[in-house]
């Protein structure tokens, strides 16, 4: 069985189309695959949907309807949530260190 952690940016690409949607709505049709989010990444999408409207990328009526599909897609089970724990921090930290002299950000690592 196939298994994938989705992030905040494939969060989002999977309910707005964008460079990688297309990846990322593959994975999300396999067959009998397990999909995992944070519920970090349900707060990250949001404001990158507040991003998006800021830039003029969006509608406040695009906006609404994002948030609805991503409460909707998450409500029935589509997603299991990973609950983040202390030994997810101290990689989080352990990453950051290993990768201090790249762009890397602190809810990338978690």
């Amino acid at each position: 069985m196939a298994r994938a952690f989705l992030d905040t940016s494939a969060l989002v690409k999977y309910d707005h189309p964008e460079e990688g949607t297309g990846e990322v709505t593959r994975v999300m049709q396999e067959r009998n695959a397990r999909h995992y989010i944070s519920r970090l990444g349900i707060v990250e999408a949001q404001h990158a949907y507040a991003i998006k409207l800021r830039t003029g990328a969006i509608t406040e009526t695009d906006v609404a309807g994002l948030r609805q599909r991503l409460l909707r897609d998450i409500a029935p089970g589509q997603f299991q949530h990973v609950r983040v724990t202390d030994s997810h921090d101290r990689e989080a930290e352990r990453l950051i260190v290993a990768h201090r002299r790249r762009r890397f950000r602190t809810l990338d690592a978690l």
